[in-house]
């Protein structure tokens, strides 16, 4: 689901069909991002009325701006009425800027879940209370019981305990706060019979946490090279290593928050975009030297 027209999101729709060429896959945006052959596309607009009577109950608890953090639970929103109109009993959802490289179809035949998958890191210290559903599976089923949760929460009694995380982290001075993330935590708190952790190794797999982190179901849990998860390939296929032991892990996924965005041409698997990669590796070049001369000018 994305708003506009990245430079990156090229790379994730080219991707995905790489790594599941037999599946559907699906581009919920806007007019701007209409034009990848090959892609269903669906506009948000479109699939709005939920996502708006969210809005009617919706409280903001956090430093990020009341737009972005609304819009991070409205998707859901919009999610599940694109999945009852297009008759979809299950999706895998993706954050555009994620890279697929596992057979998804495969994966879920091996998690042995019903209802929802998504990623829950091992370390939830007072108030964290995070997991993510950038890397998810959902039924129809169970993103309803999501939906619905969220929705009593913010319009019942659950108010205040999301209230309680927000006190604490504007006295302790911690940016962030309540959002779609803390949401997704608590469901599993209160279900956890119903979700399937997919930071969790199946098989010789995992989904990756954010490739900025060494992080994924544990802390400090695979190699980093610099800034980034470190990352060995076999045919189209990466593997992360073990911090403890060198094992290597297949990931399922690669997700490239924030700056590692600029890296996503160098880990698209196709032959085809060699125009694109190198008009995205200058972008990159530039934008990197020009940051290292505003450090250096500052200091």
């Amino acid at each position: 689901m994305h708003n506009g027209n990245s430079d990156y999101l090229k790379y994730s729709l080219h991707q995905a069909p790489i790594s599941n060429p037999s599946s559907d896959v699906y581009l919920i945006g806007d007019e701007s991002n209409n034009m990848y052959p090959g892609i269903n596309h669906m506009v948000i607009k479109d699939h709005f009325s939920e996502a708006a009577e969210f809005e009617k109950i919706y409280k903001h608890f956090s430093t990020n701006t009341r737009g972005f953090e609304l819009f991070c639970f409205q998707r859901w929103f919009v999610l599940l009425e694109i999945m009852k109109v297009r008759n979809l009993d299950l999706v895998f959802f993706s954050d555009s800027d994620l890279m697929v490289y596992g057979d998804l179809n495969k994966v879920h035949a091996n998690l042995g879940m019903e209802n929802i998958a998504f990623c829950i890191p091992d370390r939830q210290t007072k108030f964290r209370w995070t997991a993510s559903g950038h890397s998810s599976f959902w039924t129809q089923k169970g993103l309803e019981e999501f939906c619905v949760f969220t929705m009593e929460m913010y319009a019942g009694d659950g108010l205040q305990k999301l209230e309680a995380k927000w006190d604490w982290q504007q006295e302790h001075n911690l940016s962030g706060g309540v959002c779609d993330m803390t949401l997704l935590y608590l469901f599993y708190e209160s279900y956890p019979d119903r979700v399937v952790n997919l930071l969790e190794e199946r098989n010789g797999s995992a989904f990756d946490l954010s490739v900025n982190v060494s992080e994924n179901l544990r802390s400090d849990e695979y190699k980093m090279k610099g800034k980034f998860k470190s990352f060995s390939w076999k045919g189209n296929q990466p593997y992360a290593h073990k911090t403890e032991n060198d094992e290597a892990v297949a990931f399922n996924t690669i997700h490239f928050q924030e700056r590692a965005k600029l890296l996503m041409h160098r880990f698209y698997r196709g032959s085809d975009l060699k125009y694109s990669k190198g008009v995205s590796e200058f972008k990159r070049f530039s934008l990197t030297t020009a940051r290292k001369l505003k450090a250096k000018l500052s200091s």
